[in-house]
């Protein structure tokens, strides 16, 4: 897969910027799938609360990322904004880039994409039968 911040897409209407956002955010994966063993982004595990995106005066996109968390323990979320911020702001056509956490603590397993599920499930199956 190739790294999200070298794909680099043109990003002329709202729609594709939506798009871009999704795919960088799923470049980063969430710690507590990992050791796991699965790889899971930020969009699988439905952690993207909301993005908006504007244009701004020079004809760049001014984006904003709302970021829920799993759970009320969760210290993941500087990781993931810093991460975010840092990769978003390097398409030449984001001029910025901010993550704001969401505080609504409602997340559950259903809110992942069905692939994503499945991979989990299918990787904790496969670790029982090794016990």
């Amino acid at each position: 897969m190739e790294r999200a911040e070298e794909f680099r897409p043109t990003l002329d209407r709202q729609a594709e910027v939506l798009e871009y956002v999704r795919h960088v955010a799923d470049g980063i994966h969430d710690p507590c799938g990992m050791t796991a063993g699965v790889r899971i982004g930020l969009a699988e595990m439905g952690l993207l609360r909301g993005v908006e995106a504007h244009r701004d005066a020079e004809s760049c996109w001014d984006v904003r990322v709302r970021l829920r968390l799993t759970g009320p323990g969760c210290q993941y979320f500087f990781l993931f904004k810093d991460n975010l911020e840092e990769r978003l702001s390097a398409h030449p056509q984001i001029s910025n880039a901010a993550v704001d956490w969401d505080p609504a603590i409602d997340w559950t397993p259903e809110d992942m994409t069905p692939a994503a599920r499945s991979r989990l499930q299918e990787r904790r199956r496969s670790l029982w039968q090794l016990e």
